[in-house]
């Protein structure tokens, strides 16, 4: 059995092509980018013929655009440590330890979905941007990626924890009591 179709569809006054049709669900589909969100569209198909040659009426529907909801993020890096775990866009909680010498770093999250708005400690980032510099004082940080979907309503925040480890470096030695000439020979 032959499941081409033929017919024309027809949005904003233009004729769409590339469509494909799926057998199993009776469907064509035709993509078309660059259409308003929250609006609403007419699209006309007409002339779509069957294997034997039965021609459907023209019809009209209406539809809405709607906004995206995806609030998560596709992605996300830190300039210097390594999140633990590693990223999954599910997981919203991580931590990564730095050494002293670690006093900022930047963090680079990608929402899934490119119109979503991310911020990272409060300040939106442009798209695919690293944040400023966040600094890290000697302990426990919490840096936060709030990532909120094209909606404006749903929203995920993913939480990292940064532990700046503590100066290593020795500063000072007191020594009491201590008799060097018995522990040391003169040569």
């Amino acid at each position: 059995m032959d499941d081409s179709v033929t017919g024309e569809v027809e949005l904003l006054g233009q004729s769409l092509s590339g469509g494909s049709w799926d057998a199993d669900k009776k469907t064509y589909t035709v993509s078309y980018a660059g259409l308003d969100y929250g609006t609403e569209y007419t699209v006309t198909i007409s002339g779509f013929a069957d294997i034997v040659g039965n021609v459907m009426d023209t019809n009209t529907r209406s539809f809405v655009t709607v906004y995206n909801t995806d609030a998560t993020l596709s992605s996300l890096a830190l300039s210097q440590g390594t999140l633990s775990p590693a990223f999954a866009k599910e997981t919203t909680e991580y931590t990564v330890t730095v050494p002293y010498e670690v006093a900022s770093l930047m963090v680079t999250p990608a929402a899934s979905f490119p119109k979503a708005k991310v911020f990272v400690n409060g300040t939106e980032l442009t798209v695919d941007s690293p944040s400023g510099t966040v600094g890290l004082d000697v302990g426990q940080n919490t840096v936060t990626v709030r990532v909120v979907a094209q909606d404006g309503v749903n929203e995920e925040t993913y939480t990292i924890t940064v532990t700046r480890a503590k100066d290593s470096t020795l500063s000072g030695l007191t020594l009491s009591d201590v008799d060097f000439a018995r522990n040391f020979k003169a040569t």
